[in-house]
């Protein structure tokens, strides 16, 4: 297996229609939203570890999290 490939997210978002950062089965998180786009991005499966949660109807500047990848991709198509 190759190792993973990991890099730093630097996250901001309007918090309304969310229910927090942490991936729920039946709503919709910042979490599960940027899992979502990375597997479209990436192709495989990843894993994406924030620095911190937050609540329901919560807005972040600055927060940050880091994407786990076996697969690499130029950070300017991350973006």
């Amino acid at each position: 297996m190759l190792p993973a490939m990991r890099y730093r997210l630097g996250i901001e978002y309007q918090g309304t229609r969310y229910h927090g950062w942490q991936g729920q089965q039946n709503a919709r998180t910042v979490q599960g939203d940027l899992l979502r786009c990375a597997r479209e991005l990436f192709g495989v499966p990843v894993e994406i570890q924030g620095s911190g949660r937050t609540d329901a109807g919560v807005h972040a500047i600055g927060q940050v999290a880091h994407l786990e990848t076996p697969k690499p991709l130029p950070e300017e198509r991350i973006v």
